[in-house]
Parts: structure tokens; sequence; C-alpha cells
């Protein structure tokens, strides 16, 4: 692997950027590395053998840095850097992924399976004065649900959803790594913001985000109005909004958005709340194919009307033109200091429970489009499907928080998960080993630094492109 003994050094390409317009200017120190660069080149490759070999893993690109001084904060620019500017032929994380999967090389993965030993307890919810919705309740108490639910389960149960939320491992590293007297906070402040920067977010991209923001916060550096490049998403306004409420409240308000306290609970071991995400409650609506379900509004970024017109004519040729036309909005850019326009934004509004109430879309091709249903419960329906799961997961032997991680897994293909089917802790790791890849560096030296918070994880580099992005699939 990159950065261990043997590895062939490689001259690197070109001169480092110098300056960064996505990375915060407290961020636009010069780098203090060392001056000298290896001018070796690499070594030829051997003939290959005539025996075949079985495939092992790909090797990242060349690492983006051969010689540096050894600090942290040389360290930290050099992974800023590159994702805003990827080195040319650096993989991203999915490719990079695809040719090295596995996990458990950092962390002992062997129980996962088990609830960590510690308190278990349930985080108060909303009491509505006038109940639950009629929607959750008749959807629930519906034995075809109930049992399709269960078989679901059962199937996440068999792709490993009792080890998704454990993360007890990594806490053990933290003690390694950080002072006694700073690992409880450390570690509850870290699973804090993967909760915050979760919402509409595949678990890779909830992984890098939540490690950037350690990374500010563990620096002292003030979170910025935009993150640097690389570390966006579609939902970065309201990640960012997450963070300083943590920052404010010292937690989540587990009312207003039960949802991010729930998750960041979890993750700490405590498996009796149940994380009701975009996945766990469209499963009960689509199984039920209750009308009342499917979202009333979705808005959508494109990158041109005429791409959203023709997303809209592909998707669902039964709408008629003219709702067509009045689903796409243009607003124009402003003009920022420098006196240049900005681009103009361009979204396209679904209307799913009306365009199937009006025979637009029937509702069997509604049936096969998760993005179409309810993403999220209301203030009334949380607690109460929340405590329906709890009673499920006790007669089947299993903590609430496996039961949903493993509805999450067994009906992916349903509700349209867009996230690898492994535990959390799995694709933290790979983060880890991705990062390192990049950077020529051993992989644990690069996750004990990440536990410090001195650096973040790589992303996989460039801007976020909004039209490339949809707020129908793939969240967490």
């Amino acid at each position: 692997m990159a950065g261990k003994k043997g590895i062939k050094r490689m001259a690197v390409e070109g001169a480092i950027e110098a300056a960064s317009d996505f990375i915060p200017d407290i961020l636009e120190k010069p780098l203090r590395r060392a001056t000298g660069m290896s001018d070796l080149a690499a070594k030829p490759t051997k003939k290959a053998p005539t025996k075949p070999l079985a495939a092992k893993p790909e090797a990242a690109a060349p690492a983006i840095i051969r010689n540096r001084a050894g600090t942290s904060g040389a360290v930290a620019q050099d992974v800023l850097r590159e994702a805003k500017k990827p080195s040319k032929g650096s993989p991203s994380y999915a490719d990079w992924r695809a040719k090295n999967p596995g996990y458990g090389k950092l962390f002992d993965v062997s129980k996962l399976s088990e609830v960590p030993d510690v308190p278990q307890f349930q985080i108060p919810r909303t009491v509505p004065p006038r109940g639950p919705t009629a929607r959750i309740v008749e959807a629930l108490a519906n034995p075809e649900v109930e049992r399709g639910i269960n078989e679901t389960v059962e199937r996440g149960i068999a792709g490993g959803g009792k080890e998704w939320y454990n993360t007890d491992p990594l806490l053990r590293r933290m003690q390694g790594v950080l002072p006694s007297s700073s690992v409880d906070e450390g570690y509850k402040n870290l699973m804090d913001l993967m909760a915050a920067t979760s919402p509409r977010a595949r678990v890779p991209d909830n992984v890098r985000t939540g490690s950037y923001y350690n990374y500010l916060q563990s620096q002292g550096i003030p979170v910025p109005n935009s993150p640097a490049a690389g570390y966006g998403s579609i939902a970065q306004k309201l990640h960012r909004d997450n963070v300083l409420g943590l920052q404010e409240r010292g937690g989540f308000d587990i009312y207003k958005n039960p949802k991010p306290a729930s998750f960041s609970s979890n993750l700490q071991g405590n498996q009796q709340v149940a994380t009701i995400d975009t996945h766990n409650f469209r499963l009960p609506g689509i199984l039920s194919g209750d009308p009342r379900f499917l979202e009333t509004s979705i808005a959508e970024l494109a990158k041109t009307p005429e791409s959203a017109l023709e997303t809209l004519r592909r998707q669902y040729p039964g709408l008629p033109e003219d709702v067509i036309q009045s689903s796409v909005k243009v607003k124009p850019g402003k003009m920022n200091k420098k006196g240049e326009m900005g681009e103009d934004e361009v979204s396209m509004t679904y209307r799913p429970q009306s365009w199937v109430a009006e025979g637009y879309i029937p509702m069997e091709d509604a049936l096969q489009d998760p993005g179409l249903w309810a993403a999220k419960p209301r203030d009334n329906e949380y607690g109460y499907y929340e405590q329906w799961q709890q009673d499920q997961a006790q007669k089947m032997g299993i903590s609430p928080a496996q039961y949903q991680a493993s509805m999450w897994l067994g009906g992916g293909d349903t509700t349209g998960l867009g996230s690898a089917a492994e535990p959390f802790l799995g694709t933290f790791e790979a983060r880890a080993r991705y990062t390192a890849d990049r950077l020529g560096m051993d992989p644990e030296v690069v996750l004990d630094m990440m536990l410090r918070g001195e650096i973040p994880f790589l992303a996989e580099g460039g801007a976020v492109d909004a039209g490339q992005l949809s707020e129908k699939y793939g969240s967490v």
C-alpha cells in the first residue's frame, strides 16, 4: 500500500497550485515542505509471470506529495489542494473502492454485530396532542405491510444489518490516540458531526464531509459560508446550519430535528432509539401504496432549462406539456462584488401526489419510483413509527437500531438506496485508506491524524455539479 517501505518513488508532475479560491483565507499559509523533490524515475515493471496470479487491489494514482516537512498542517494543505484539483489520473473514491473492496484492515470488526456495552436509553419525542396521522396508523396496522417490512429486515440482517451502527472499535482507536481526558468528548463531537452532515448524503460522502467539519472544529477554524472544494453537497447549507447549531447549543434539537440526534446516538452505541431516515420512512408508504405518502412537492436543480424539460418529458411521458413547462423555473444569477454575473439557477418541481391523482403518473409507475415518496415523517409520526419498530425489534430479538439498519439495507432496491451495503465503520475505514493511497502515506497514520482533527479525509475532488445531484435519491 502507498506510503509503506518499498513503495516506488516517482517524480511529482508539475507544480502544486499555490492558492485556492475555495479554501478559507485562514488556511492559505505557505506549506512547510522540504525543498528537495525526488528526481528518481519509476523503476520498470517486472515481466509478468507465466502463471496467472489472483487479482490484487490496484494502487491509487501516484501520490501527490513525495517529500514534505511532515507537519500535520502541511498534510492538511495537501488534502485540501488535492480535493480542489485532483492530480492527473487520480481515481475517484468510487473507482478506487471498486478495485479495493473489503474492510477490517484498520479495525477489529469481529464483534460489530453485538450491541456496545453503553447505556441504552430512549430519547424524548414529540407527543402530538391529537395523536399520529391516519396514514401512518393505517399503514402499520396493515398485516401485509408489517409482513413486507419484516421480510425486508430479515434480508437486511443476512446482509449485515446488525453490524451497521457499531463504531466501538473506532472509540477504542481514539482512546489510544487522544488524551484520556478528551476521548469521550472527541468521540461524541465526531459522531455529532457525522450526523449533522448526513442529510441527503450517501454514506461515503457523509463520512468525507463530517471529517472536514471535524478538522475545522479541531483546528479552531471558523465554519466558512461555503465548504472547501470537494466537500460540498446539494444539502451543504443544511449541513452548515446543523454544524453551527451544534456549536451554539452543544447538541441537536431533539424535538424539531429528531433524526440527526438519533443517528448520532446510534453511532455512539445507544441502539434503543431508531433513526428514521429517508429509506426507513419510504418503505411503509411504498408497501402500502397509499397516495397520502406521496410527496406533495419536490424541488430539484438542473443544469439548463432545456435539460430540465427533457428530464421531465423522459421520466414522465404522461405529463401534459403545459404542466412540464410550469414545473421549470429559472432564477437569474446575481452580480458579485467584481461586477460579474453569476450563473442562473434552474430548478424543476415535481408534484407526485397531484400528478398521480390527475392520472398523469399511474400508481404502478409511482411504486417503482422511490423518489416520489415522502422522505421524512411528520412531527406527529416519528415517535409512533419508532415505537412500532422497537416492538418489532423486540419480537426478533435484535436492537431497534439493528432493525432499522437492516430495513435500510434489505429494502435498498425498493427505496432507492445509493450507498454500499457495508457497515458505517467499513466506509469510514475505506475513506482513510483512500486518503492514504492518494497521499502516499501509511493508512494507520492517516487515520490517527484524522481522529486527532489534524486533517480531513480526502474528497473526490472538484466542485459540486448541481446538475448531477438529486434531492430524490441516495440520501442517508
